[in-house]
């Protein structure tokens, strides 16, 4: 179990890290899609609840980054969003929007946790 603990703090870490760079110079739109990849993964579902005030806490930008962020995707067609409800319609299209720092953080997870 101490083994198991320990690999995914280093998995963390290395996230962590990782999410650090992509903040700094990533854009807001690449970062949100990124964001709402991994969200879908989390929560194994292309539909959730969520504000653009928390989004924008996450990302560490303002609201209004946010909003420009999430009209450009939904006029894109890659998502669906209204109220609080996102959808996700396009999870390829929203793959090649998304920085490749998602990528990266599945890769990381596949090689230390498996």
């Amino acid at each position: 179990m101490k083994k198991l603990l320990d690999r995914y703090v280093h998995m963390q870490a290395i996230q962590l890290a990782q999410a650090t760079g992509c903040t700094r110079f990533h854009l807001v739109e690449a970062r949100l899609a990124r964001w709402l990849l991994t969200t879908r993964d989390r929560a194994q579902s292309s539909m959730f609840h969520i504000t653009q005030r928390t989004m924008a806490a996450v990302l560490g930008v303002r609201r209004s980054g946010i909003t420009d962020a999430a009209i450009s995707l939904q006029n894109r067609g890659l998502i669906h969003y209204c109220r609080g409800e996102i959808a996700i319609l396009d999870r390829p299209g929203l793959l090649s929007a998304s920085c490749a720092c998602y990528q990266a953080d599945r890769d990381t997870y596949r090689r230390i946790l498996g």
